[in-house]
């Protein structure tokens, strides 16, 4: 039997320069079940949560309108 990888979600924050709870939040948004910042993540889901999270700033800085003048 194989053991599974496993990143941490204050590892996965910490990659991403993120506030843990935000990621904690968008993780458990996304049905992933975590608890905690010591809660374990396959690597495979990693990858998924990244992308989500990643997208979402991408395009949160998109709708960002500047006034004229």
């Amino acid at each position: 039997m194989t053991q599974t990888e496993t990143v941490k979600v204050y590892e996965i924050a910490t990659d991403l320069k993120m506030d843990v709870e935000v990621v904690l939040q968008k993780i458990q948004a996304m049905g992933i079940q975590v608890k905690n910042k010591m809660s374990k993540v396959e690597k495979a889901q990693v990858d998924m949560i990244r992308s989500a999270i990643l997208r979402d700033r991408h395009s949160a800085l998109q709708e960002v309108e500047v006034a004229p003048g």
